[in-house]
C-alpha cells in the first residue's frame, strides 16, 4: 500500500510539473523543480514528497524558489499566487490544460495583471519642478491611459486632460502623463482616479488651481450587463481657484474643447 501511495504521489508530482511546463516565474524548462504552496507561501523539495494537496501547488525552479523565500514579507506582487489563482480560474471554467493555446495562459494573464496594475506596487513618480513667472493656465490634453475597474476587474480606458494655474512653479511636461499613468495602473473606479491625479499635482507644486477631466469607456458596461459599447463616462475634479472662480473654470473647459 505504501508503494502504491508513493507511486500515486510521484505521478501526481510528474503531472504537476508537466501541467505547468516550466518554472512559473522565469519559465525555465528542464530544471530541477520544487513545489510552491500558493497559500502558505512555502517551498518544498519535490524529492521529499511532503505534499497534502497538489491543487495548491505550482512549480518553481530552485533559483526562483530561493528568490521567493527571500521576498516573503516584502511589499511586492506575488507572481506565484497570481498565476496560481489564474490557474484555478481556468480549472473552474473547465479549460483543459492540454489545449496548446491555454497551456501558459495563467502565466500570461498574471503578467498582464501585474503590468496593468503596476501602480499598486511602484513608488510614486518623482516630478521636476521649475521656477517661473508664468501665471496663466497650463494644460496637457489627450493623455491616453488604461486602468482596471475595481467592481468587475475589467479595463476602462480613455483620455485624461490635466491643467493647473501656476504659482511661481511649473512641472516638467512629461511628468503629467507619468502621473496619470501611475495612478491609472491601479484597481479602482474612475472617480477616484480623477481625484488622485488632481490631489497629487496639487500636493507637489502647490499651484493656485488644478483641474482634471477624464473621459473613459468601461468594458464592464460594454461587455456585460447592458452591453452599451458607445457609453462614455466623464469625471472632473476642480481644486483651488478653478473650483472657486466660475470664469476660470469656464476658461479651462473652453481650452479643453480647443476654443
Amino acid at each position: 500500500m505504501f508503494c502504491n501511495e508513493f507511486e500515486t504521489r510521484e505521478q501526481q508530482l510528474l503531472d504537476l510539473i508537466d501541467r505547468w511546463g516550466g518554472c512559473a516565474r522565469c519559465h525555465k524548462r528542464g530544471a530541477v523543480f520544487v513545489g510552491f504552496h500558493i497559500e502558505e507561501r512555502e517551498c518544498f523539495d519535490t524529492e521529499v514528497g511532503g505534499f497534502e494537496n497538489f491543487n495548491n501547488l505550482i512549480v518553481l525552479c530552485e533559483d526562483c524558489a530561493k528568490k521567493t523565500r527571500s521576498e516573503k514579507g516584502k511589499r511586492k506582487f506575488n507572481f506565484q499566487l497570481i498565476s496560481g489563482g489564474m490557474n484555478l480560474v481556468l480549472r473552474g471554467l473547465g479549460v483543459e490544460y492540454e489545449d496548446p493555446h491555454a497551456r501558459e495562459t495563467a502565466f500570461r494573464a498574471a503578467k498582464a495583471l501585474m503590468e496593468i496594475l503596476a501602480g499598486m506596487d511602484e513608488p510614486e513618480p518623482s516630478i521636476s519642478v521649475f521656477d517661473t513667472e508664468f501665471d496663466e493656465i497650463v494644460i496637457v490634453r489627450d493623455i491616453e491611459f488604461v486602468s482596471m475597474c475595481a467592481h468587475h476587474m475589467l479595463p476602462f480606458y480613455g483620455i485624461a486632460n490635466v491643467g493647473y494655474l501656476p504659482d511661481k512653479k511649473i512641472v516638467g511636461l512629461s511628468k503629467i502623463p507619468r502621473i496619470v499613468e501611475h495612478f491609472a495602473k491601479r484597481l479602482q473606479v474612475q472617480e477616484e482616479l480623477t481625484k488622485q491625479v488632481a490631489g497629487y499635482l496639487l500636493s507637489k507644486i502647490q499651484p493656485r488651481g488644478v483641474g482634471v477631466v477624464i473621459t473613459a469607456k468601461h468594458d464592464c458596461v460594454a461587455c456585460r450587463g447592458i452591453k452599451s459599447k458607445r457609453a462614455e463616462m466623464i469625471t472632473s475634479v476642480m481644486l483651488g481657484e478653478f473650483r472657486e472662480s466660475p470664469s476660470l473654470k469656464a476658461e479651462f473647459m473652453r481650452l479643453l474643447s480647443g476654443g
